[in-house]
């Protein structure tokens, strides 16, 4: 009898949100483009090497904001009740204090670009400041970047709901009682690496009736 296992289920982006993503890529990389073109049509008419240099560097330019704006388009189901990054980085720091808890994560522009929703029923406050009550209390996220773009929160745990084109810093602070389960400098994935978790223990299984009667039995006569 063979075993059967069952696939993990697997979170595929909005084909209408990869598309509002290319479409900011595109307008991004237009622009060295046309530089790349511009210089390259002076060069022509009026040989020089500054120019071969300018469209060099524009045609550089045009590779990072490809490099930029790499996604990763599928990803596990988040379990349920785990705060997942939001973000593929690094830990710089886990600060705990006796009334609260701070994880800073840092991401590089060389990370995907994708900002993933790390917890179902989280809301914006204002455009970088992001909240939600659970069982342990508040637990409130601020993404500090220049560049950030949201896309409308559909409340699907593990979900796009952004992009941050180039570096930022999220700072995620949570109630002190609850697990940190990641530590400093350690990589993270977007809507994958579990930073800390609600899920209920598993409550004990009661135990199993005792075999020993309980009144003497009768000798037999």
């Amino acid at each position: 009898m063979t075993d059967y296992t069952e696939k993990p289920k697997v979170l595929t982006s909005d084909p209408d949100v990869l598309h509002k993503i290319k479409f900011i890529q595109f307008r991004r990389q237009l622009y060295p483009l046309i530089a790349v073109i511009v210089f390259m049509a002076i060069n022509i008419f009026l040989p020089n090497v500054i120019f071969q240099y300018l469209t060099i560097a524009a045609f550089g330019w045009y590779l990072v904001e490809r490099i930029v704006f790499r996604t990763k388009n599928k990803i596990l189901v988040p379990e349920a009740g785990a705060f997942v990054s939001p973000v593929n980085g690094k830990v710089q720091a886990v600060r705990k204090s006796p009334d609260a808890t701070l994880i800073t994560l840092r991401k590089s522009f060389l990370d995907v670009v994708e900002l993933r929703l790390p917890y179902p029923d989280l809301h914006s406050e204002t455009a970088d400041n992001w909240s939600v009550e659970t069982s342990a209390g508040l637990v409130s996220m601020r993404i500090k970047s220049e560049k950030t773009k949201y896309f409308d929160n559909k409340n699907i745990h593990g979900s796009v709901i952004g992009v941050i084109p180039g570096n930022a810093l999220i700072m995620i602070h949570l109630p002190a009682s609850v697990n940190v389960l990641v530590n400093d400098k350690q990589n993270v994935f977007g809507g994958e690496t579990v930073l800390f978790s609600f899920a209920k223990a598993t409550e004990a299984e009661p135990e199993p009736k005792s075999i020993l009667v309980e009144e003497p039995i009768d000798e037999l006569t």
